[in-house]
């Protein structure tokens, strides 16, 4: 069983009740077991030294905290506001994001990241966020002058399509 599911919530293309832009809301649910992210977090800390400090405050900011340093595409993509909420079977997440396609795909890697780490399954999640890099790349935004538009566009508060 995963020690963590996540549940697609919805899209909002602007503006909402979690962050100020436009974000990908979704839900992540705990095992009833509940193992925690020991491994996960130790997995973390192994390929992206240094993200976890300070030490994020439970599951839920773990997960966030990562999948938003993922959403950046190791181009350090504008991308910095999210929203983690307790709710009664888990937490509410909703994280600023680009390409809608992108976000979700972001989503799914990190959770088999961590349910393949918690298991003590093997998991290449540097050749899984590869590939998410060439897709960015090959998106409406991916390349360098479309993306300055768009982030040059959100810093100075113009709307975007």
């Amino acid at each position: 069983m995963k020690a963590f599911e996540t549940r697609p919530y919805r899209y909002y293309p602007g503006a909402n009740l979690y962050v100020e832009r436009q974000a990908y809301v979704f839900d992540l649910v705990e095992a009833p077991q509940g193992r925690g992210l020991d491994r996960a977090r130790e997995a973390v800390e192994e390929v992206f030294p240094g993200l976890l400090k300070p030490e994020p405050d439970g599951p839920a900011a773990l997960f966030a905290n990562t999948l938003l340093h993922d959403l950046k595409m190791d181009i350090n993509l504008s991308v910095d506001r999210c929203c983690v909420r307790r709710r009664e079977k888990g937490w509410r997440i909703a994280v600023e994001c680009v390409d809608r396609r992108i976000t979700e795909r972001c989503v799914d890697a990190v959770e088999a990241w961590f349910n393949a780490a918690e298991d003590g399954r093997r998991h290449d999640f540097g050749k899984v966020f590869g590939e998410l890099q060439q897709k960015f790349d090959r998106s409406l935004l991916g390349g360098p002058t479309i993306y300055s538009l768009y982030e040059g566009a959100r810093k100075r508060r113009i709307g975007w399509i």
